[in-house]
């Protein structure tokens, strides 16, 4: 919002330099968008406060002429364009996105080792059971559970009858977090695209 071309050119830089300002983890609440921790991206533009640059903490100046770039000035308003905006806000919501999906299938695969170790029944997670509640959440889990137990029925030699409780409803569980995941990137990539 009311920048110069030359701003934008700078930001460009730092991303492909991998020159990146070191803004603090807490201390904002992002109200009115991400003003504390923008002003350290603002700062690093114009070669003020410590960046992460090739392995180590440096003055954003040092790392700036290190790549040949000179700090920018800022021109009226930039400062407060650059400071009044959601970038910040809206990278974590990325970043605890894809967490989220790891954390789902990786508690997907703890399951299946789960049942496994407690000679446990893969018939629990039949596509049958599943098709007649179809959240689509709890159908992926439990596709991903067969796929990993590579089984797709109940298997006479199976030493447990009934899975305990913890494992047979996982889907149901990561399934509510799989249902999620769609809608919160639809509402992360509006953001983006704003």
């Amino acid at each position: 919002s009311g920048v110069s071309y030359a701003l934008l050119q700078q930001l460009a830089a730092l991303l492909a330099h991998d020159i990146l300002p070191q803004i603090p983890s807490e201390g904002s609440v992002g109200a009115s968008g991400d003003l504390t921790p923008l002003s350290y991206v603002a700062a690093v533009l114009c070669g003020e406060r410590q960046v992460w640059f090739r392995g180590e903490s440096m003055p954003a100046a040092q790392a700036l002429a290190a790549v040949g770039l000179q700090p920018h000035r800022l021109r009226p308003k930039e400062a407060l364009a650059i400071m009044n905006g959601t970038a910040v806000m809206t990278a974590l919501a990325c970043l605890a996105w894809v967490r989220a999906e790891q954390l789902g299938q990786q508690a997907t695969r703890c399951t299946a080792a789960n049942v496994i170790a407690s000679s446990g029944n893969a018939h629990h997670f039949d596509a049958t059971l599943f098709a007649a509640k179809p959240h689509p959440g709890q159908q992926r889990v439990a596709a991903r559970l067969r796929a990993d137990l590579a089984s797709n029925r109940p298997s006479r030699n199976e030493l447990r009858l009934q899975n305990r409780y913890s494992l047979r409803y996982t889907p149901h569980v990561i399934g509510v977090l799989e249902d999620a995941l769609p809608f919160l990137r639809q509402l992360i990539e509006s953001e983006l695209n704003s």
